[in-house]
């Protein structure tokens, strides 16, 4: 196994905040595991918001990317739960906001 980087998984029971740290200094098994965490809560809030499954996973993805893309961001002053979710409900929001307009565009 020459050449390889193995991912090693970080133990479940590390806190949110440690993971996002461990993410943070480049560990893409901490990340991985805050997305298994949180994965199913935000798919929740999407699907609520968005109305569509489709919409809803394909929100998920570009916030799981922003939050990974912005993680040197994260201080830790709140919650990484709190942290993401904000991400996933700002999202949504503008994704709704942009259906609207495409709806009210006259042809």
């Amino acid at each position: 196994m020459t050449g390889m980087a193995v991912l090693e998984s970080p133990p479940m029971d590390l806190s949110d905040e440690s993971l996002a740290a461990a993410a943070r200094a480049g560990d893409r098994a901490a990340f991985s595991a805050l997305m298994a965490r949180y994965r199913g809560l935000a798919f929740a809030y999407a699907r609520a918001r968005l109305g569509s499954r489709e919409e809803a996973e394909d929100a998920l993805q570009e916030c799981f990317v922003r939050a990974y893309l912005a993680l040197d961001r994260y201080r830790g002053v709140r919650p990484w739960a709190a942290w993401f979710m904000a991400i996933v409900r700002n999202h949504c929001t503008d994704v709704s906001r942009k259906k609207r307009l495409r709806v009210s565009e006259p042809l």
